[in-house]
């Protein structure tokens, strides 16, 4: 790792707050912004490029299905210039925003010398599910430098994981959280909702493509997982601007592999919801735990409306 990378600190700027650092909870969207990058010493980085975070388990279909995810900037932005010294910002602001079936998307930005910023969570609904963190029993761990997007969970069977989730709004809603899973039905399924995912990426047959890549993620019946909400923190009401934290507990009572997903919904309008980061998990007994790539993907459906949207192509096109 460069010492650029190591030092650099790149910040989102509220283009419609003065350009202050981003510090809301939540964005009416589409919303826009502009970039700053800060440095130690060296070079002026020579452009800003910013990336949709992309599922894991899409990038599995992707690669199950021969397919090469095309990864190009969602916007490649050369107009920076130097305001201060040793710190750099483009000129011009740009809008970002949300669509697909989670209702959010999640962006983050590099300056071409190998330095990223923090994440981004954009909403199309006025509420959005962040990742905040994983509380662990002493038999799980969790590694990784991008602990809310490539995360590796050791998980062993009978032990608790507590998964905690920001909820924010821009909104003043009463609010209520559910968890999706793979063997519920109706608005739970959460093989239902990677489905739609890949459907709005333009995967041909997304049923097939999920089952081939992730389908021991996603059994069709509960393979001994219990996960459950804390009592009296599945509703609650927001102010404009606040936050809620929601904690999911998740208990294997044998080795297995499975996925989870929390949805939170305006208890007034129900059709007004979010889904959150799709989190894929291995259980292993306490004398056989292996890591695994349980990455915990910010589920990001679609560009905002003014940048293209992730396409996949075939492999040599």
């Amino acid at each position: 790792m460069s010492e650029h990378t190591r030092q650099a600190v790149l910040s989102w700027l509220d283009a419609q707050q003065n350009d202050l650092p981003v510090a809301s909870i939540c964005f009416k969207q589409p919303h826009r912004f502009r970039l700053r990058s800060e440095w130690p010493s060296g070079k002026q980085p020579q452009f800003f490029s910013v990336h949709e975070v992309v599922p894991n388990f899409v990038e599995r279909a992707a690669r199950a299905a021969h397919l090469v995810p095309t990864h190009p900037p969602l916007q490649r932005l050369a107009d920076r210039h130097l305001t201060a010294r040793q710190r750099s910002e483009t000129k011009e602001a740009f809008a970002l925003g949300a669509t697909g079936p989670a209702r959010q998307t999640t962006y983050k930005f590099e300056d071409g010398k190998g330095a990223w910023s923090p994440v981004l969570v954009l909403s199309s609904v006025g509420i959005r599910v962040n990742d905040s963190g994983q509380e662990l029993e002493p038999a799980a761990e969790v590694t990784g430098a991008f602990a809310a997007v490539w995360s590796k969970v050791r998980l062993t069977v009978g032990r608790i994981w507590r998964k905690h989730w920001e909820v924010g709004a821009c909104i003043d809603p009463a609010l209520k959280a559910e968890i999706l899973l793979p063997w519920e039905q109706g608005p739970l399924d959460l093989r239902h909702h990677a489905e739609n995912v890949l459907a709005h990426l333009d995967f041909h047959e997304p049923a097939r493509s999920l089952e081939r890549s992730a389908g021991s993620y996603f059994p069709l019946q509960n393979p001994g997982i219990e996960v459950w909400i804390d009592r009296g923190n599945d509703s609650f009401y927001l102010n404009a601007g606040e936050a809620h934290d929601v904690i999911v507990n998740v208990q294997a009572n044998r080795p297995t592999s499975f996925a989870f997903a929390l949805r939170v919904f305006d208890a007034d309008t129900p059709s007004s919801f979010v889904v959150s980061d799709v989190v894929e998990i291995d259980a292993s007994e306490a004398d056989n735990v292996r890591k695994v790539d349980a990455r915990v993907s910010e589920v990001a459906n679609a560009a905002s409306r003014d940048l293209p949207r992730q396409r996949y192509r075939t492999a040599g096109n």
